[in-house]
């Protein structure tokens, strides 16, 4: 995937998808980790997963437009960690804690 350098951070530590995804995660647990956490059983928690993910990226897409950074790389990352981040979330001190918690597998360049 096709992604964004940090400054001063290589794309296998941390590309800015990755920030934009953990900015957009840590943003979603404000409103909705209670939520989530509160949910019961599984199929709740799925729901509400893809509910706060497709509501996030269209915040994003909205609020800042979808030229400059790859929707579909912040996508995958926001989809690989938020439920992760949701049930513990944190306040990520360097990039590659941001790194390691939404990856990219499908490679970054």
């Amino acid at each position: 995937m096709k992604t964004k350098k940090i400054r001063n951070v290589a794309k296998e530590v941390c590309t800015a998808e990755q920030k934009i995804a953990y900015n957009l995660a840590f943003r979603a647990h404000i409103s909705f980790g209670d939520q989530y956490r509160a949910a019961t059983s599984g199929v709740d928690k799925s729901n509400i997963l893809a509910t706060v993910r497709n509501f996030e990226i269209a915040t994003f897409k909205r609020e800042c437009g979808d030229r400059r950074y790859n929707i579909d790389a912040i996508f995958v990352a926001l989809n690989q960690g938020l439920k992760d981040y949701l049930s513990k979330p944190f306040i990520a001190t360097d990039y590659a804690e941001i790194g390691k918690a939404f990856p990219i597998p499908y490679g970054v360049n």
